[in-house]
C-alpha cells in the first residue's frame, strides 16, 4: 500500500518514509524479443514429420512447399459417396428444394446434417421449414438446460437426452416429417449430443461450420458411450442388451439407404473449409 493514500497523509505527517518500487529491485528498462519463430519452422525443427486429416489432399502443394511432405491417400473403410453440384436458386425456392429434400431423407430413414452460411441463416432456415410444415423444431439447448435445473447427475442428463432423441426419431418416422435441432454458436456440450445421439433416422442437424473439424456424427448413436447407463445403474444389462440390438438394426438400415446425408447450401471461403463439413462421416467407419 505503498502509494495508498493512507500511506500518502502518513509520510506527510511524518511518520513514515514512502519508497519507490526501484528503491528495493531493479528494473529493466525495457523486454526485448531475441528471437521468433513461426509455426511451420517449429514444425521443421523435427527430424520426422507425420499427421492425418480429411483435406490434405486439397492443399498438397503446400505439404510440398512449406514442409517438403508428401500426402498420401487412404481411402475411408465403407467408402464416402459424394454427389458435387453446383446449382444457383432464389433464396425461397431454394430453401422450398431443402424442405423436399428433408421429407425424402426422413422417409429413407436416414439423418442428415444440414449446413448454412452463418447463424443468421440458421434462424431462417429453422422457422421456413417448421413455417411451411417441412419439419418439427426441437430446442436441445433448452431441453439441456430444464434437466440441469432438476439437479441430476451428468450421466442421468445424458441417459434422458439418448431417450428423447430415440424419441423423436421414432416420432419422426410416425408422422413422416423430420425433426430439426440447432447448434450455431460454440458449445462444447451440446456438440457432444449432437455427435453422440442425433445421428438417428428423421434428425435433421441444422447449423453452420461450426461443427469442428474432426467431429463425426456417430450413425444409430453411440452405443459405446452409453455403457455407461449400466455402470451407473439407470439401464440394466437386460435393456441395455436390447437397446443395443435395436441399434444395431439402425445402424444397419442406415448404412444400407446410404449412411448420413450431408447438405451443404453455401460455398466456403475455401475448398478446404467445403470439404471439412462434408466429410462429417466418413471417417466415422460409416457412408
Amino acid at each position: 500500500e505503498l502509494y495508498s493514500d493512507a500511506a500518502v497523509k502518513a509520510e506527510q505527517a511524518g511518520k513514515t518514509e514512502l519508497r519507490k518500487p526501484e528503491d528495493f529491485v531493479e528494473l529493466p528498462s525495457e523486454s526485448e524479443t531475441l528471437n521468433s519463430i513461426s509455426t511451420s519452422g517449429f514444425v521443421n525443427l523435427s527430424r520426422k514429420k507425420g499427421g492425418m486429416t480429411g483435406t490434405a489432399l486439397s492443399v498438397t502443394k503446400y505439404f510440398r512447399k512449406f514442409y517438403n511432405m508428401s500426402v498420401l491417400e487412404v481411402p475411408v473403410e465403407s467408402g464416402l459417396q459424394t454427389l458435387s453440384m453446383r446449382i444457383k436458386f432464389k433464396a425461397e425456392e431454394a430453401m422450398h428444394a431443402v424442405g423436399k429434400q428433408l421429407l425424402d431423407n426422413s422417409n429413407n430413414k436416414v439423418p442428415t446434417l444440414l449446413g448454412v452460411k452463418n447463424p443468421a441463416k440458421v434462424e431462417t432456415y429453422a422457422r421456413f421449414l417448421t413455417e411451411n410444415k417441412y419439419a418439427e423444431y426441437f430446442d436441445l439447448g433448452q431441453f439441456a438446460e430444464d434437466l440441469k435445473r432438476k439437479n441430476l447427475t451428468e450421466i442421468q442428463i445424458e441417459s434422458m437426452i439418448n431417450q428423447e432423441f430415440d424419441k423423436l426419431s421414432k416420432k419422426a418416422a410416425a408422422q413422416e416429417k423430420p425433426v430439426i435441432i440447432t447448434l450455431y454458436s460454440k458449445n462444447q456440450e451440446l456438440e457432444d449430443y449432437v455427435v453422440r445421439y442425433a445421428g438417428r433416422p428423421g434428425i435433421v442437424v441444422l447449423t453452420t461450420g461450426i461443427l469442428g473439424r474432426g467431429i463425426n456424427m456417430t450413425l444409430g448413436g453411440d452405443t459405446g458411450y452409453m455403457k455407461r447407463f449400466v455402470e451407473e445403474k439407470i439401464l440394466s444389462a437386460k435393456e441395455y442388451d436390447q437397446m443395443i440390438k435395436e441399434r444395431k438394426q439402425e445402424q444397419q438400415a442406415i448404412d444400407q439407404a446410404g449412411g448420413l446425408f450431408v447438405l451443404r447450401t453455401f460455398v466456403g471461403k475455401s475448398i478446404r473449409d467445403d470439404e471439412q463439413f462434408d466429410k462429417r462421416a466418413g471417417r466415422a467407419k460409416g457412408p
